[in-house]
């Protein structure tokens, strides 16, 4: 991890006159998942929400990439303003950088360029920002968020100094938009620029931690001959882990890691004397004896189970089985810490 860190933001104002954030939104229509619904649907929503802002405001489209999120930052913006004219805009952000910092920096250089063309006498009544960064817009609309002071203070000055509103839209990316993939073109051809070298801000430093992190796990995973079956298969297919209620991907999430509250688990980390089952104390107190063996769960068990191997339930199974597995899990934690 680099030595040279950039400082914590500090506020630049009081609590009592701090800026305030601008419009944000995050719904385009009745929408789920991205990969659950039709990029046609998805877009056709889109550019319904951005034809409701009228033809009188600034339509502006951001974006960021990195390489492999962690480096080589770039932005890119595309503006149509409501005399059709246009500006494109692009830039490198630094060799250590996160896409969202690269997001970061796309809104905040974009409202830069709208208050240069309102001093210039442009007019305009407000402007609108497109990006496909929930969690930028999110920050935005959040006046705890600690990392966006620059770009909220930059849309307060417009409210109160140039008379004009900023609204931050999210929009899904990559579903034929073509402000969004001009956007996107030219965030990449902001990457391939001669980068800056800056100090590590906390945002990166997480980013980096979180992808380092992620490919040594990896690593081990592919290495280990027990595991590699099982997590090639879930990286094939979608893993419905995501799907679940909270409570049951926990379980779930835990027996995988084989880092439950199981005491066969807690033994092997040093962290109980014994190992016994706490309810029937025949046998090791392991996620297999509680899902399969453990007479003092025979109520909540259902027949026949299991139908495949459990290693297939945690990593690749439905969702009925994996709520199966993580209900039993829950229970017999329940019994077992009466």
């Amino acid at each position: 991890m680099p030595t040279d860190r950039a400082p914590l933001p500090v506020p630049s104002c009081p609590p009592e006159t701090a800026p305030a954030p601008p419009v944000t939104s995050l719904y385009i229509g009745p929408i789920g998942r991205k990969d659950e619904t039709c990029p046609l649907t998805m877009r056709a929503l889109a550019l319904e929400t951005i034809a409701s802002f009228g033809r009188q405001c600034a339509i502006a489209y951001t974006d960021g990439s990195s390489t492999r999120g962690t480096g080589n930052g770039g932005y890119g913006i595309y503006l149509l303003w409501p005399d059709g004219s246009t500006t494109r805009k692009c830039g490198p952000v630094g060799e250590r950088t996160c896409s969202y910092e690269c997001e970061l920096t796309a809104v905040t250089e974009c409202l830069k360029i709208v208050i240069e063309k309102q001093q210039q006498g442009a007019a305009l009544p407000s402007v609108v920002i497109l990006t496909d960064c929930r969690a930028l817009v999110q920050a935005l609309g959040d006046s705890r968020s600690e990392n966006v002071g620059e770009a909220v203070q930059l849309a307060d000055h417009l409210l109160k100094t140039e008379g004009v509103q900023t609204t931050v839209q999210w929009i899904p990316s990559h579903i034929g938009i073509f402000g969004n993939e001009i956007a996107d073109e030219l965030a990449n051809e902001g990457r391939r620029m001669p980068q800056p070298r800056k100090p590590l801000t906390l945002a990166d430093a997480r980013s980096i931690l979180r992808h380092g992190t992620a490919k040594l796990w990896n690593a081990a995973q592919v290495t280990d001959d027990e595991r590699i079956p099982r997590f090639q298969e879930a990286r094939k297919a979608r893993d419905l882990l995501q799907n679940l209620p909270r409570s049951d991907a926990v379980q779930i999430f835990r027996a995988r890691a084989k880092h439950t509250l199981l005491l066969a688990d807690r033994a092997r980390h040093g962290w109980s004397a014994t190992a016994a089952c706490r309810l029937c104390g025949e046998q090791e107190e392991s996620i297999a004896h509680v899902l399969t063996e453990c007479r003092e769960l025979a109520d909540v068990r259902p027949g026949g189970w299991p139908t495949v191997p459990l290693n297939e339930i945690l990593w690749c199974g439905n969702r009925v089985a994996m709520t199966t597995a993580a209900t039993m899990m829950r229970k017999f934690l329940q019994r077992a810490m009466r």
